[in-house]
C-alpha cells in the first residue's frame, strides 16, 4: 500500500525527489545567470550612466541648459527602459533555466524571443492586481493575494505552450484552482520544511564556528590575557560575516528548488484551454484603475499644476518686483550723486 502512494505523482515525496533532481542538474546553470545578471547590470548601468553625465555635462558647458535638461530627462527615461528590459530578460531566463534542459546561451537566447510577450503579461497582471488592491483594502487584501497566487502558473505557460497572449492569466488561474489545495498545502508543506532544514543548517554550523573561536579565544588569553576582548569582538566578527554570507547563499539554492516544486506540479495538470474568463473580475478591475487614473490625472491637473504654476508665477513676479526695486534704487543714487557734484 505504501509503495503504491510513493508512487503516486502528486504524492509530497515524489514532487520533492522530482524537484530535488530537478534543481541538482540545472543549479550550476542557475548560478552562473545569477552571476551573469549581476554582471552584465551593472556594466549597463554605469556605461549609460557615464555616456549620460558627460552628455549632459558638454551642453552645460557649451551653455545649452534647457537641452542639457530634456537630454538628461530623456536619457534617464532611457536608462529606466533598459534597465527594466536587462533585468525582465535575467529574471524569466532564470526561471526557463530550472524547467529546461538548455544551456546558458541557448536560454538567453529563447528569453529574449519571448520577452515581449513575458513584459506584456507582466503588464496586465501588474494591472489586473493593482484594480483589485481597492477591494483588497475591505478583504485585508485577500482577493488581490489570492488572484496573485492563482497565477503561479503564467510563466510555465508562457515557456512551455505556444500561448502569447492575456488568456495566459486565465488560463493559470483554471489550472490551479482545479487543484487548489493540493498546491497550496503541498506548498507550504515544502516551505516549512525547507525553513526549518535551511535554519537548522544555520545553527548547526553557527555552533560549530562559534565552539571553534571560544576555543580559539580561550587559547589566545591562555598566552596573553590582554587579547581577549579584542580576539571576542574578532570572533563575533567572524560568526556575523558567516551568517551573512549564508543568508545570500541561501536563496540561490532555495529559489530554483521552489520554482522546481512548482513546476513539478504544473506538469501534472492538463492546460486549460479555452479557459473561462472571469468577466466580472475583469469589469471590477478595469474601473477600479480607470478611476485611480482619473482621479490622480484629474488632482493633478486641477489642483496641483495650478498650485505649481502659481507659486512658479509669484516667484517671477517677485523677483521682477525685486529687480525694480534695484533699478529704483539705483536712479536714486545716480540723482542724489548728481545733486552733490552740483552743488
Amino acid at each position: 500500500m505504501s509503495s503504491l502512494y510513493i508512487q503516486d505523482p502528486w504524492s509530497i515525496e515524489v514532487l520533492i525527489k522530482n524537484a530535488f533532481l530537478r534543481t541538482k542538474s540545472r543549479l550550476l546553470s542557475y548560478i552562473l545567470l545569477q552571476l551573469l545578471s549581476s554582471v552584465v547590470s551593472s556594466i549597463v548601468l554605469v556605461v549609460m550612466l557615464a555616456v549620460g553625465v558627460l552628455l549632459v555635462t558638454g551642453l552645460i558647458m557649451a551653455g545649452q541648459q534647457i537641452a542639457a535638461i530634456i537630454v538628461g530627462l530623456l536619457f534617464f527615461l532611457f536608462i529606466v527602459v533598459v534597465s527594466v528590459y536587462v533585468t525582465s530578460l535575467f529574471q524569466f531566463a532564470s526561471i526557463k533555466t530550472v524547467i529546461t534542459d538548455e544551456t546558458i546561451t541557448d536560454t538567453l537566447k529563447s528569453s529574449w524571443k519571448l520577452l515581449y510577450p513575458y513584459l506584456m503579461l507582466t503588464l496586465w497582471q501588474g494591472l489586473f492586481i493593482l484594480g483589485l488592491l481597492p477591494l483588497g483594502v475591505f478583504t485585508f487584501f485577500i482577493v488581490p493575494v489570492v488572484w496573485s497566487v492563482l497565477f503561479s502558473f503564467t510563466n510555465f505557460i508562457l515557456i512551455t505552450s505556444k500561448k502569447r497572449d492575456a488568456s495566459i492569466l486565465w488560463i493559470s488561474k483554471d489550472m490551479f484552482l482545479s487543484r487548489f489545495w493540493d498546491i497550496v498545502g503541498r506548498y507550504i508543506l515544502v516551505t516549512l520544511l525547507v525553513s526549518a532544514v535551511t535554519g537548522a543548517i544555520v545553527a548547526l554550523i553557527s555552533f560549530i564556528v562559534s565552539l571553534f573561536g571560544v576555543g580559539l579565544v580561550s587559547a589566545i588569553a591562555s598566552k596573553d590575557k590582554e587579547a581577549t576582548q579584542s580576539s571576542l569582538a574578532v570572533l563575533q566578527t567572524l560568526v556575523s560575516l558567516f551568517s551573512n554570507s549564508f543568508g545570500f547563499i541561501t536563496p540561490l539554492i532555495v529559489t530554483p528548488f521552489y520554482t522546481a516544486f512548482l513546476f513539478e506540479m504544473y506538469k501534472l495538470i492538463p492546460l486549460a484551454d479555452p479557459p473561462k474568463k472571469p468577466k466580472v473580475w475583469i469589469g471590477i478591475a478595469a474601473l477600479s484603475v480607470v478611476s485611480m487614473f482619473t482621479i490622480f490625472f484629474y488632482g493633478y491637473f486641477v489642483y496641483a499644476l495650478p498650485e505649481i504654476v502659481n507659486v512658479s508665477q509669484g516667484a517671477k513676479n517677485k523677483s521682477l518686483e525685486l529687480f525694480q526695486q534695484q533699478i529704483q534704487n539705483y536712479i536714486q543714487e545716480a540723482t542724489q550723486r548728481a545733486q552733490t557734484y552740483g552743488k
